[in-house]
């Protein structure tokens, strides 16, 4: 039953990854990321020459995926089936080693692939996905039964728990989870010694790539920027929420509801879940799956800005207690209208699920508008220019810099980040003056364009005097203005 079930999800999660990515180009969010370690080829270095507030060990994974897969669309998204698999696959045997019902695991497994493309546009190939994967591997090699010599596992746990931090920071808040289940796991002799090598291994990997930013001698930038920069943007945001406790958790809850209201396991399941664990059905477990919730909210609400980025850590708990609620509704309750109710919300959360995956993979009018450009663009950019020349794209279209092959211009990958705050304009400006772009891409906000307009940077002053000053226009391509440095 154990194979079959695993074989279930496995099933699940491949047609999922399939409804979702098939025939799909990057998503702006993914192609903006590898952008930025597609510039380590041209000797830009992150944070130094190149904005971007991404954790370094994101951007170096990101870097390796390049080497290995390329940067078409289909090495990412393979990426990216395979993880999601991998997580709903780990997903249904801690599951299934912590309540220890096959059911409960299958339901849990067969939910995180439909909430994971739910969960928006934006979610696939983002490091928040490969940071969960890495930490359920973690937990599970920490739970599953001891056979023969615990130590290999207990490195190989803090390993992976270290790799998780240092993709996504918040995954740090998940470390205490993984500790308790392996302090449940060791004998008293052993604790000391097992949760020390645990943690110095973690905290090794997590810190592996600070060693990489002070190799390529990029590390007192890096600081700057996400500890100086990131915080004082995140400071901004959570004092706003502060002073606007209402709005923000108004917010907060329209956004839990629309992600997780009816899509599987849902929050009527979730809801009886709450109460199964109040009762105490699992035990100790219960206890340090209700710790596991309260983290991984807690990690949601510091998580990134984008919602696909803020909620994929939640998942895994989420999917468990949906997965304790089918049970209790569905096998512990000797009412039948309970079994049927059960059974008619499964239904409704594959179908929901379902259609919210296909409902997010197709594209928006502004990707559409870009797919018609990229190519002439590209053609354009990679005639008129010689390889190394800098090129600087003035729209969210950072799919340009990975189909053009050429150094990223201003050391803004989108336009957008120009807006983020007083330093990244100041970044933007000292980069442009430093190393003016051979060519400029430019695209303005159509009046009558109300769609793509918010997508658009504002045009800034110093841009136009910049362009009128040193550049002229030699065509206009899809919407693009296209200046070159005279």
């Amino acid at each position: 039953m154990r194979l079959f079930g695993g074989l279930l999800v496995v099933a699940c999660s491949l047609i999922c990854s399939a409804l979702a990515l098939a025939g799909r180009p990057l998503t702006q969010t993914a192609a903006a990321e590898y952008a930025v370690a597609q510039a380590i080829s041209f000797g830009q270095m992150p944070y130094r020459d190149v904005f971007t507030l991404q954790p370094p060990g994101a951007v170096l994974m990101q870097r390796l995926i390049l080497v290995t897969l390329g940067s078409s669309a289909t090495g990412v998204w393979l990426l990216d089936t395979l993880f999601c698999a991998l997580s709903s696959l780990l997903i249904f045997f801690i599951a299934r080693r912590f309540c220890a019902s096959t059911l409960l695991a299958l339901v849990a497994g067969l939910s995180y692939p439909l909430l994971y493309y739910s969960l928006g546009h934006e979610t696939p190939g983002l490091p928040q996905g490969w940071s969960v994967v890495c930490w359920l591997a973690s937990l599970h090699l920490v739970t599953v039964s001891a056979k023969g010599r615990l130590a290999p596992r207990v490195a190989l746990a803090g390993a992976l728990c270290g790799i998780a931090v240092s993709l996504d920071p918040v995954a740090a808040l998940i470390f205490p989870v993984i500790l308790i289940s392996l302090y449940l796991q060791c004998s008293a002799v052993q604790r000391t010694g097992y949760l020390s090598l645990f943690t110095g291994t973690a905290i090794v990997f997590a810190l592996a790539p600070v060693a990489w930013l002070v190799s390529i001698h990029v590390f007192p930038e890096a600081r700057e920027m996400l500890l100086g920069w990131r915080l004082n943007s995140s400071s901004r945001q959570f004092l706003a929420q502060i002073q606007r406790p209402v709005d923000a958790g108004q917010n907060l809850l329209e956004s839990a509801w629309a992600h997780f209201g009816w899509t599987l396991p849902g929050a009527v399941a979730a809801t009886a879940g709450l109460i199964a664990l109040h009762r105490r059905r699992y035990g100790d477990v219960g206890k340090l799956v209700w710790l596991w919730l309260l983290l991984s909210a807690l990690a949601a609400f510091f998580g990134g800005e984008a919602q696909a980025q803020r909620w994929t850590v939640f998942l895994p708990a989420w999917c468990l207690l949906g997965a304790a609620g089918y049970e209790l509704m569905y096998r512990r309750s000797t009412v039948l209208a309970w079994r049927r109710f059960a059974t008619l919300l499964l239904l409704v959360g594959f179908v929901t699920g379902l259609s919210s995956i296909r409902k997010n993979a197709r594209l928006t009018p502004v990707e559409q508008t870009l797919q018609s450009a990229v190519l002439p663009l590209s053609a354009f950019v990679r005639g008129n220019t010689v390889p190394g020349s800098r090129v600087l794209v003035w729209g969210l279209a950072p799919q340009i810099y990975l189909s053009i092959d050429r150094p990223v211009g201003a050391g803004m990958v989108c336009a957008q980040d120009v807006a983020r705050s007083k330093e990244a304009l100041d970044f933007f400006l000292r980069q442009f003056r430093a190393h003016p772009p051979k060519m400029i891409l430019l695209r303005r906000p159509d009046p009558g364009d109300t769609y793509s307009a918010p997508y658009l940077p504002p045009q800034l002053r110093q841009l136009d005097e910049f362009v009128s000053q040193g550049y002229v226009l030699v065509d206009k391509i899809n919407g693009y203005e296209v200046f070159v440095r005279s």
